[in-house]
């Protein structure tokens, strides 16, 4: 995927809405509008903020996706009482650093009328997301992250995302527009 064109999403402050929760709305948001074109996710005050910062950057392959997302984006009410949506731009010619946002999800223990619903299936699963957990990374807790709703599922969950640097690709972004382990999506870098 080749990215041309970004939009900011800058969360708004104060209010008994916290930063983290405001965040995860947005990066919520941006997972319904994925439907209306592939959309990557970055997050440029990631670190010189507390959690994934105040700032979200979505690029497209072209402002017309982007102008899709806004105009779905500006159906709910919700998220211009939460953030400032700008408007969309062509991504700064001479790029020459780039980074990508990788995703790690903690699997979840499976509700009691799943796994009775998918019997045997179930208990593995249920037996596999249990190791996964156990075997997790110490480095997941120290990342930062948004809590999210599944609608197929019914469950929250957490979405940790890791920030590096990397070399030019056009990989593919997740659901969630965040880079794959396999598929690793470059996000140009400017201010």
């Amino acid at each position: 995927m080749k990215l041309t064109a970004y939009l900011d999403m800058i969360a708004r402050p104060g209010g008994e809405v916290t930063l983290h929760d405001v965040m995860s709305f947005l990066v919520q948001q941006l997972h319904h509008a994925s439907r209306h074109g592939k959309i990557a996710l970055a997050f440029p005050n990631m670190g010189k903020k507390p959690g994934l910062g105040d700032l979200v950057r979505v690029f497209a392959e072209d402002i017309e996706t982007l102008n899709r997302v806004s105009d779905f984006l500006a159906d709910n009410p919700r998220v211009d009482e939460y953030a400032i949506v700008r408007r969309p731009k062509p991504v700064p010619a001479g790029i020459t650093e780039y980074e990508c946002f990788s995703y790690f999800r903690l699997s979840h223990s499976l509700s009691e009328a799943r796994r009775a619903r998918l019997g045997k299936r179930g208990e593995l699963l249920q037996k596999i997301n249990m190791k996964c957990r156990e075997n997790r990374s110490p480095l997941l807790d120290e990342l930062p992250f948004v809590t999210l709703y599944s609608t197929t599922t019914k469950t929250q969950f957490r979405l940790h995302i890791q920030r590096s640097r990397c070399s030019y690709s056009e990989g593919e972004p997740n659901g969630y527009g965040l880079s794959r382990k396999s598929q690793v999506l470059a996000i140009p870098v400017f201010d």
